[in-house]
């Protein structure tokens, strides 16, 4: 079982903790490290990857940006956030999670 699936089993998990695990602590946007304190330079906002006008509500449609990362990609091309987030998933799973063992 890897990482990403053993956090699927933790619903009571925070969804923030469980992104900052996924994401590796880093902006999906940036790809620079983000904090989840409060205050902090780097605090980390939910961000739709679909916005919500468009449908974009389920807990998948969500991932970790700065503040400002997310404010200034309000409302780009639905289609282009769309690839630049492919690419940056499929980035992220060719580096491949670290394995749990299951007992």
């Amino acid at each position: 079982m890897n990482i990403l699936q053993l956090l699927d089993r933790r619903p009571d998990v925070p969804l923030k903790l469980r992104l900052m695990a996924v994401q590796g602590g880093l902006c999906w946007i940036c790809h620079k490290p983000i904090c989840l304190e409060k205050g902090c330079m780097n605090y980390a906002t939910r961000d739709h990857i679909q916005p919500v006008k468009h449908g974009g509500t389920a807990q998948s449609n969500i991932l970790l940006a700065h503040f400002a990362c997310n404010v200034a990609r309000q409302a780009p091309k639905l289609m282009e956030k769309r690839r630049t987030y492919m690419e940056w998933a499929l980035s992220r799973v060719r580096r491949a999670a670290p394995t749990v063992s299951d007992e």
